[in-house]
């Protein structure tokens, strides 16, 4: 019996390579393995000894493969041969692992090519093994990213004019990310195997394009292997630019049984291009669907569910009577795919179960422009509960550098995003959403809101992705299949925005312009004899609120970290995780919360099930429960902290919380009560210039004018109680330790009299002025002649001095405290002081005054 084809499998003994084996057999094709070890159910095997050169393994393998082909041509070269190793250019396997790579992966490939262009049939086809994460930089895994970089570049020269490969013949690299093999699946025990990639899937793969030459991609293309859910797909990489090409034949849609999604070969199409070289163009293909009834609505539904829907565009439309607001009239909802759904609520006798069912679904995001508002309306009006949305305006600031979006409208953001305006007519907006029937501008206006804010969506993520701005074709928005990296890196910007209310920063302004903040009158003293400070009823002055800079993102994101046992380590932020899953060092093994597990051994693990850093926190400031104008509060300050011994200073984020503006600036008040008792215990004076900001801030009262005689006369009285308030306070006036920086006065002002004279605006001072600042630079140079060079020279000098005897306050009061209480009883003194003064309500459960007393006794 004839066999239906002749190819030879390079690696035929691994994983990927027995189930090709495997299945060509059952097509009746005869088989030929290379590798370490022989396949059994091959025809014939060549077996490579791993200890010979690179020269030597290229004579064995192509004496074995004459010798079992007999004269005989070959339909395909299939190299499924490889191996993996990480480490980066500072890990001591560096080298080791990279020459490893090269063996495993280049050799094999070099190989393969050489026996393709001897043995291989015209229009035959020889694959060769890349790699995804490849295609870019792989920091975490050196010598194998250099290594399939090298493959890749070799299937892009197999494929050029001149090759050396037979006439009409193809070469392809399959770029899968994670193949699903045994031993993945025992390293990777809780990954999420839905996103790997089955071999049989591959191995069906080769054998269409070994069998039909019409579905193989193009001659020279890199094919990503893509999984999502139990849909597998692979995504062509060619001339550098990601290029999709659908070689099925079946409508996607179709459903099936067993292990594929049918069609088996189905490969959606995505046109990404870079700024500048495509033009994004307004949804053309949007389907519009006017929803005036449950029954309307069960079959929108239905519809939508079967795009595999993650994420969604929503808006609301309503009636405004004056300040009175009318329940929710219009519910707008969009696919990627463009299916856009307006949805009449106030023509509805109830709302559809599956609208509920939709809204609450956390892992469908939504999103818009205030669209946390627009669910949290659609709940007081309907009862609807709607969660996973998600601003745009959040994710456009964590996509910094690359857009400039100079107001925070939807139509602005359109235009900077999608190089589309869209008209925002102000007589549609205010119309009557109520109305019997719709007319075209209100379909459109309602329509266009939730579509371009799903498409805004995706051209960030993929901006983030990237880079740079990017473009994407209609065609590929309506398939609705993005890169690989696609949700993983939307799933991880979203972390810590999904239905958070959204305060942009002219609001916090104007809102905390308008909220004046009490403080309680607070009098202390350092000891019964010392200076009094008293600190009177204030409010928050602009140039207060400019020394705060309030947090544009959470602190906390509550990301979890794994050992690779599987044993939770900690909190933690979305850009640590981000970090681990870019250098290859960790596998996501949960979408939400986002969970990673790290793929070495951890440095220590938590002490308990009780551990601090495993618990989960709010974003709210722990005082008074505050959801806005947070920063961060260092309970033990930084100018202490700064000198502690590194293991405590690594290990200080139990010590900083959230607080909202007024309890920020309340406790720094009470801290400068303790900072001057410990700067009296410890003879280290706090550095000179200091005074509480509510007293510098006001200080024009104190600002008179004298003449000269008078000034002169009550300096010298001045100088009288200075002296005596350095007796009471035990601080000597000249303190030269205590000031970092001297200034030289004489020559601070012929510095400022070089800059007013050379100002543009020098033509309008005052004739006598101008001299006088002219003789102050001519009396320092001893010139008679002021020239530009000299004004030039004078306005560039330094005036300050470097005090080489200045010893900071923060390190002294360590010095103290090491010799005497120790640092584990200062720390737990500012801990309790905080405790003490400010009364926090709303502190995490584990936080304690007595963390980690253990590890710092140390160093009491």
């Amino acid at each position: 019996m004839s066999c239906a084809g002749r190819i030879l499998i390079y690696g035929g003994k691994g994983a990927l390579g027995s189930s090709c084996v495997s299945l060509f057999k059952s097509k009746n094709y005869w088989v030929g393995s290379i590798d370490l070890m022989p396949n059994e159910q091959a025809d014939a095997n060549v077996v490579v000894k791993p200890s010979e050169s690179w020269l030597n393994q290229e004579d064995e393998v192509l004496k074995g493969v004459e010798s079992i082909i007999g004269g005989e041509k070959l339909d395909a070269v299939l190299c499924v041969a490889g191996g993996w190793a990480g480490g980066n250019a500072a890990s001591k396997e560096f080298i080791k692992n990279a020459d490893m790579m090269w063996k495993q992966s280049v050799w094999t490939s070099s190989i393969a090519a050489a026996l393709a262009a001897k043995y291989l049939k015209e229009g035959g086809i020889v694959t060769l093994p890349g790699a995804a994460p490849c295609v870019g930089g792989t920091a975490g895994m050196m010598g194998y990213g250099m290594a399939k970089a090298a493959v890749h570049q070799l299937v892009k020269s197999l494929a050029s004019k001149g090759s050396g490969l037979p006439a009409n013949s193809s070469a392809v690299a399959i770029l899968p990310v994670t193949l699903d093999t045994p031993m993945n699946r025992k390293f990777m025990s809780e990954a999420d195997f839905t996103t790997w990639t089955p071999l049989e899937f591959v191995a069906e793969l080769f054998f269409k394009w070994t069998s039909d030459g019409s579905t193989r991609p193009e001659n020279g293309s890199l094919a990503s292997l893509l999984a999502k859910g139990f849909r597998f797909f692979c995504s062509l990489h060619s001339r550098g630019v990601v290029d999709r090409k659908d070689l099925a034949s079946k409508d996607d849609e179709q459903e099936t049984h067993g292990p594929f999604y049918s069609p088996a070969y189905y490969l959606p199409c995505q046109f990404i291009s870079f700024c500048g070289s495509f033009k994004y163009q307004s949804r053309e293909k949007k389907k519009v669907h006017v929803i005036e009834s449950p029954e309307i609505w069960e079959e929108f539904c239905h519809r939508i569910l079967k795009q595999n829907i993650k994420v969604i565009g929503l808006d609301c439309e309503w009636v405004s009577h004056g300040k009175r607001a009318l329940p929710v009239s219009l519910l707008q909802v969009a696919t990627p795919k463009g299916d856009c759904g307006l949805v009449r609520l106030s023509k509805m006798s109830e709302v559809p179960e599956s609208l509920h069912q939709i809204m609450q679904d956390r892992s469908i995001l939504k999103v818009g422009v205030a669209v946390v508002d627009d669910g949290k309306k659609l709940g007081r009006d309907y009862g609807i509960t709607v969660q996973g949305c998600v601003d745009l305006r959040y994710v456009l600031a964590r996509v910094r550098g690359i857009f400039n979006v100079k107001t925070e409208s939807l139509r602005e953001i359109t235009k900077e995003v999608l190089d589309v305006v869209i008209e925002k007519d102000a007589a549609v907006r205010r119309g009557n959403w109520e109305a019997e029937t719709y007319t075209e501008a209100q379909i459109d206006y309602a329509a266009k809101d939730a579509l371009v804010g799903v498409d805004i969506f995706t051209h960030l993520i993929m901006a983030k992705m990237e880079g740079q701005k990017v473009h994407i074709s209609e065609k590929a928005l309506m398939e609705n299949e993005l890169d690989l990296r696609f949700w993983p890196t939307a799933r991880s910007m979203c972390q810590g925005i999904v239905d958070l209310p959204y305060k942009s920063q002219i609001a916090r302004n104007r809102k905390e312009e308008n909220k004046t903040v009490s403080m309680e009158t607070m009098r202390f003293s350092l000891d019964k004899d010392d200076l009094q400070v008293f600190i009177g009823s204030s409010s928050l002055s602009v140039k207060d609120k400019r020394a705060y800079v309030v947090r544009k993102r959470p602190l906390y994101y509550n990301c979890f970290l794994l050992a690779p046992d599987g044993q939770e380590l900690c909190t933690c932020d979305v850009r640590k995780v981000e970090w681990y899953l870019e250098k290859g060092l960790a596998v996501k093994v949960k979408e939400d919360p986002l969970t990673v597990k790290l793929n070495f051994e951890p440095g220590g693990r938590p002490e308990g099930e009780d551990d601090y850093y495993l618990q989960q926190k709010d974003n709210i400031c722990v005082a008074c429960g505050s959801e806005e104008m947070l920063i961060k509060k260092q309970v033990v300050p930084k100018e202490y902290r700064r000198f502690f011994p590194t293991s405590l200073k690594d290990h200080s984020s139990h010590d900083v919380l959230l607080l909202c503006v007024p309890c920020h600036r309340k406790s720094t008040q009470y801290d400068n009560v303790l900072r001057y008792q410990l700067a009296k215990e410890s003879g280290y004076p706090i550095d000179m210039g200091f005074f509480p900001t509510s007293l510098k801030d006001h200080s024009s009262h104190d600002v008179l004018l004298l003449c000269v005689p008078c000034h002169r006369k009550s300096t010298q009285y001045d100088n009288v109680l200075r002296y005596q308030l350095a007796k009471e306070s035990g601080y000597p006036i000249d303190m030269g330790s205590s000031v970092k920086v001297h200034a030289d006065r004489d020559l601070q002002k012929v510095k400022s009299a070089a800059r007013a004279l050379l100002s543009p605006k020098s033509d309008q001072i005052p004739v006598e002025r101008r001299k006088d600042l002219q003789q102050v630079v001519l009396d320092f140079y001893g010139t008679e002649e002021l020239s530009t060079e000299i004004l030039q020279d004078a306005a560039k000098m330094d005036f300050r001095t470097i005090n080489d005897e200045f010893f900071p306050h923060g390190k002294g009061v360590i010095r103290h405290v090491r010799k005497n209480e120790g640092i584990y009883n200062f720390e737990r003194r500012w801990r309790q002081h905080f405790l003490d003064t400010m009364k926090p309500k709303y502190l995490p459960s584990k936080w304690s005054v007595d963390h980690k007393h253990a590890r710092t006794e140390f160093y009491s």
